[in-house]
C-alpha cells in the first residue's frame, strides 16, 4: 500500500468536519466556444457574452484565420461547468 499525500489526507479530514470542503483540489480552467465562420458584428459577440457569459469575470474574444471564438478566463471548474451547460453543443471545457 502506497502512502497518502499530505494534500490528500488533509483534505479527507476537512470534508468528514465540512462536507461543503471539496475532496478534490479545485482546479481552475476555461470555456471555449466552437468557432464562428464568420465573424459577426460587434453587438452580436456583445449579445452572445450577456447571454452565456454574464456571471463570467473575464472573456476573450479569439480571432482565427477562419472567424473568432469565446472564451473565459480561468474559473473554477464548478462555475465553467455551468457555463458549459448554458452553451449546449458550442461550449467545452
Amino acid at each position: 500500500m502506497s502512502p497518502i499525500p499530505w494534500e490528500k489526507l488533509s483534505r479527507y479530514i476537512c470534508n468528514a468536519i465540512d462536507p461543503n470542503i471539496s475532496l478534490e483540489e479545485n482546479k481552475e480552467v476555461y470555456v471555449i466556444t466552437g468557432g464562428f465562420a464568420e465573424v459577426p458584428e460587434e453587438y452580436e459577440v456583445k449579445g452572445a457574452i450577456n447571454k452565456f457569459f454574464y456571471d463570467a469575470p473575464q472573456v476573450y474574444v479569439e480571432h482565427l484565420s477562419w472567424g473568432i471564438k469565446l472564451r473565459t478566463g480561468k474559473l473554477p471548474i464548478e462555475k465553467c461547468k455551468e457555463i458549459k451547460e448554458r452553451l449546449g453543443n458550442w461550449g467545452e471545457i
